[in-house]
């Protein structure tokens, strides 16, 4: 990977609205965990941890929703710009 290329890739990163963040964290647990047990010697199938998975992901997603709906609206729809307050 060339220089170029990962500084890219870290400011389109740095770039994405902490939701977007949250969810692509998220949505990757699967993978690494059906990786890491792969390697263990104990393979588990992804789609079953992405199924067992998906309840707990949307209500982590759902809640922070929840307890700002304004907010949340108003970034979907792109009329308030997402203000990160975390380091990520």
């Amino acid at each position: 990977m060339s220089d170029t290329s990962w500084i890219e890739a870290v400011e389109y990163w740095r770039s994405l609205p902490a939701e977007e963040k949250q969810r692509r964290r998220l949505e990757a647990i699967p993978r690494h965990v059906a990786n890491s047990m792969a390697m263990e010697g104990e393979p588990v199938d992804e789609e079953w941890i992405r199924e067992y998975l998906a309840p707990h992901i949307r209500h982590s997603v759902t809640t922070k929703c929840s307890l700002e709906p304004d907010r949340c609206l108003e970034v979907a729809s792109g009329k308030r710009p997402l203000q990160n307050h975390t380091n990520n």
